[in-house]
């Protein structure tokens, strides 16, 4: 059990058959791929295989001589799990497969963790609702540091001064219409984001899927890219009124280069600053172009929630109704127009553009696994990776995570030229979340649009993937940011929106610490951690490659993050771009 690695499991193949065996194994997460010989057993011998236990695993016995498949199956082999396949010449079931050591309870390490949150979230809350009853200012240790006077004012004369400063800033909050929601989620996808790039405890539902699919670590950057757009709605208009268009523009370019400037010197970093191949995309760029063209369009042709004149000519009592119900829409038709003519561009490269030596329309990772050997093999991506080889070359990612299952040899990058046509469109969903909140002030209508908006982009991304993996007309794909995965993300991400809204603004349950520290300082502390993650005390070396072990460094990591935020909002330090 010590020699295994994670996420394996050891199978002990005997060979009853009168001839030699080939044992032949492949992941099941590897779609459509052919299965490839890890062992070869003599009749009557036996052989140790090892196997992986994050997907099922299809096995198959081949007979030497002849090639006749003998049996095959689908097993999901358990972590650390010890195991006997019996082939032998049995009609029914010539291949079994027992458990002679039972596998690791894989997800304890996260149950164990989430109940160590939970009860410190437990002791904090305890601590401030005793810090608020009369008794707990009584206490000796307490009343000799806070039950004084300051300059002849007694503790009531202080409380008064505290509440009444305390109301002020509450009034000039609501003046300046931040919503603490936002920042909230937006904290919510930062924390997360740390977490997995520390590397999620080394399970699989905090990495990239191989290809198509979907993780928790897929979630986060659609869903940063979402709450971009919705904040965008609020600080444009604010804009608008201190600025000239002009102005606006010049923000906009501004923040954009900076953007993309900070992402390429994140890349550059770590000894990665060779010129000749350092990467130009990446997470930063992809923000950097989604706001660039969302603020440009929203700058000279988006609406602010005023009253149009195309709304003062309307004489009939009925599409005055319709109107006023659909105006955050029909009031922004243009930006509408222009954003799904954007959608329908990516479209047509996607499924139309030749690509040399590759089916037309081709989304699949490609490989030499696939087919024939020789009909994809160069095809990963498709037009995508067509693209971005063909303009981009040696400054892309050049060994991406596709590459261990399909055995592919070409460079792809999941931050692209053509999945930036997306990322804007899921930048623009956003802004339509924003929109509302410009448009409509009670919090029933808001909520009410944000479902709606959830149901329709989760239905049309669930007729797109036809509800499954790999079969759908356009699979859920983060690698190529298909247009299915940024509406299943959106949907998501409204969903969520309208909850933080209604917990945090309206009925105030949650005040959102500590995630709006961290939402308040996203740029600082995505940076920091691109920097700083491979130094102590965020990165310990000599670390046993166990999931508990690995799942406590990275929440170590990521909590100290959490920390950091938190003391910078207390000394009202932030970094803006």
């Amino acid at each position: 059990m010590s020699d295994l690695k994670r996420d394996t499991a050891l199978s002990h193949v005997i060979n009853a058959f009168p001839t030699a065996v080939d044992i032949l194994l492949q992941s099941s997460d590897c779609h459509q791929c052919r299965l490839v010989p890890v062992a070869s057993v003599s009749e009557g011998g036996a052989s140790d295989v090892i196997t992986d236990t994050v997907y099922p695993v299809n096995v198959a016995a081949v007979e030497q001589n002849t090639s006749r498949s003998l049996c095959s199956l689908s097993y999901h082999f358990g972590e650390y799990g010890h195991y006997i396949m019996d082939i032998s010449p049995r009609e029914a079931s010539p291949c079994e497969i027992s458990v002679t050591q039972e596998p690791a309870d894989t997800y304890l390490a996260i149950w164990v963790a989430c109940g160590v949150y939970v009860v410190l979230v437990l002791l904090f809350n305890i601590f401030l609702w005793a810090r608020r009853r009369p008794w707990f200012t009584k206490l000796s240790f307490w009343r000799k540091d806070n039950d004084n006077t300051e300059g002849g004012r007694s503790s009531q004369d202080i409380e008064m001064q505290s509440n009444t400063t305390a109301e002020g800033e509450q009034r000039l909050t609501a003046k300046k219409e931040r919503l603490r929601s936002l920042d909230t989620f937006r904290g919510l996808c930062l924390t997360i984001m740390l977490f997995v790039n520390f590397g999620g405890g080394g399970y699989w539902i905090f990495q990239h899927p191989t290809w198509n699919g979907l993780t928790i670590a897929d979630t986060v950057f659609p869903w940063f890219v979402f709450i971009m757009g919705t904040s965008m709605s609020l600080s444009f208009r604010s804009m608008r009124k201190r600025m000239s268009t002009r102005g606006v523009v010049f923000r906009v370019i501004t923040r954009s280069v900076k953007l993309f400037a900070v992402g390429v010197f994140l890349n550059a970093g770590h000894g990665r600053n060779d010129l000749s191949t350092v990467r130009v995309p990446g997470v930063l760029q992809r923000f950097s172009i989604a706001y660039m063209v969302t603020g440009l369009i929203e700058c000279f042709v988006g609406k602010d929630g005023k009253p149009s004149d195309a709304q003062s000519r309307l004489i009939n009592p009925t599409l005055q109704k319709i109107h006023n119900e659909l105006r955050d829409v029909l009031d922004n038709w243009a930006p509408w127009i222009l954003h799904l003519l954007i959608l329908i561009m990516h479209l047509i490269i996607t499924f139309l553009l030749p690509v040399p030596g590759c089916p037309t329309g081709y989304l699949g990772p490609g490989g030499p696994l696939l087919g024939d050997g020789a009909e994809y093999l160069n095809c990963t991506g498709g037009a995508a990776g067509y693209i971005d080889r063909l303009i981009l070359g040696s400054h892309m990612y050049q060994t991406p995570t596709v590459r261990i299952l399909y055995k592919t040899q070409v460079a792809f990058d999941p931050e692209g030229i053509l999945g930036s046509l997306t990322t804007i469109f899921n930048c623009f969903l956003g802004l339509q979340a924003g929109k509302i909140l410009v448009y409509y002030k009670d919090h029933g209508s808001r909520v009410f649009r944000w479902a709606i908006w959830a149901v329709l982009t989760g239905v049309l991304a669930t007729l797109l993937c036809k509800g499954t993996k790999n079969d759908g007309w356009i699979p859920v794909n983060k690698n190529l940011w298909s247009l299915s995965y940024v509406l299943a993300l959106c949907s998501m991400a409204y969903l969520l929106l309208a909850l933080c809204y209604l917990v945090v603004d309206v009925k105030k349950w949650w005040s959102g610490w500590p995630l709006y520290c961290c939402g308040m300082n996203s740029i600082l502390l995505y940076a920091g951690q691109n920097i700083l993650y491979d130094y102590f005390p965020f990165y310990w070396r000599g670390v046993p490659l166990s999931h508990p072990h690995l799942l406590t460094m990275h929440l170590v990591g990521t909590t100290l993050w959490v920390f950091i935020a938190v003391y910078l909002h207390h000394i009202k330090f932030y970094v803006k771009i």
